[in-house]
């Protein structure tokens, strides 16, 4: 791509996800600077609790998060609010009722808050311009088309879920199975050999 470094990396702190929902609030840990991560660990609980979501967490609410961490951002996706066919998977139907009051509200109150939502996909070059130029991604994409990079095998239908690395554990739990949404975090890009 044209005007694009060769390549760009970001010193990050990896955190390992530590329970089976919170890969988003782990990407924003590894985001946020030390005295943050410190602060949003120390209280985490406490935390999840003051932003609404405990052990339930949308994108939405990790946007909520990152301004109370004056992380500036964008966030742009393909559905304003909770998309009704999440309802058909097991995962998510046990808390839609749950969230979807909250999860309406947050996005309602979005603007008036100064985040910028902004109903929309975006292309891998938009990808790789905004961390070539602006920083890290934060992405939220489908966790059964994840392969893993070792055996090539389906992430889920290897592990059942994404937080278990391969080389460490040789079972495959089956507790997420049925979950489709999975952040991940993108912070090093080299589009020699990109296809997309």
């Amino acid at each position: 791509m044209n005007g694009l470094p060769p390549s760009k990396h970001y010193n990050l702190t990896h955190y390992q996800q530590r329970y089976n929902w919170d890969c988003g609030l782990s990407c924003i840990i590894m985001i946020l600077s030390a005295q943050q991560r410190e602060q949003l660990l120390g209280n985490f609980e406490a935390v999840c609790g003051e932003e609404g979501f405990g052990s339930s967490t949308w994108t939405i609410d990790l946007c909520y998060l990152l301004l109370r961490y004056q992380v500036r951002h964008e966030y742009f996706t393909q559905t304003l609010g909770i998309d009704p066919n999440y309802a058909q998977h097991t995962y998510y139907s046990k808390i839609i009722d749950k969230d979807e009051r909250r999860v309406t509200r947050k996005f309602k109150d979005a603007r008036a808050h100064g985040l910028r939502v902004e109903q929309r996909t975006v292309d891998m070059e938009v990808i790789l311009r905004h961390l070539a130029r602006h920083g890290p991604v934060i992405l939220l994409t489908n966790a059964s088309l994840l392969t893993c990079e070792v055996c090539k095998r389906n992430v889920l239908e290897k592990f059942g879920h994404l937080s278990v690395p391969h080389r460490v554990h040789g079972h495959c739990p089956s507790r997420l199975r049925h979950r489709r949404g999975h952040h991940l975090h993108l912070r090093e890009e080299s589009h020699q050999g990109v296809n997309g």
